[in-house]
C-alpha cells in the first residue's frame, strides 16, 4: 500500500533511507561512509522534509511496515522541458522486486 508520509513516519523513512544506502553503495561508498550513517540524523531530515510539505509517500507491507518511500516535487533546475523531479526514491533491499518501487512511481 502507499499513502502520503506524516511526521510519525519520518523515523521509519530514515530507518529505510540508511539501510538502502548501506545495502546498496557498499561497493563505491568507503566502509567509513556508511558506519557514519545515523537513523535519528536520517530521520530528523525527513521529517523537516515532511513538514516543508513535499511530495513524500510511503509503502507499506501488509504487516504496515514502511519498506521504501519516494521524494518528488517542483524541477529545481528550472529546466524549460520539466516541471516536476523525482528527488529520491529508495526500498529495502529484501523488498526489492515485489512491486513496491513501482507502486511508488504511480503516485
Amino acid at each position: 500500500m502507499v499513502c502520503p508520509a506524516t511526521v510519525e513516519d519520518a523515523h521509519a523513512i530514515g530507518h529505510v533511507h540508511v539501510e538502502s544506502w548501506r545495502s546498496s553503495y557498499c561497493e563505491p561508498m568507503p566502509d567509513a561512509v556508511l558506519d557514519g550513517l545515523s537513523v535519528e540524523q536520517r530521520a530528523a531530515f525527513w521529517q523537516k522534509v515532511i513538514e516543508r510539505v513535499e511530495a513524500v509517500f510511503v509503502a507499506t507491507d501488509k504487516r504496515g511496515n514502511i519498506v521504501g518511500f519516494v521524494d518528488g516535487g517542483l524541477e529545481r533546475e528550472r529546466s524549460p522541458v520539466y516541471t516536476a523531479e523525482l528527488y529520491a526514491l529508495y526500498l529495502i533491499k529484501e523488498q526489492q522486486g515485489h512491486g513496491y518501487g513501482r507502486a511508488l512511481m504511480l503516485e
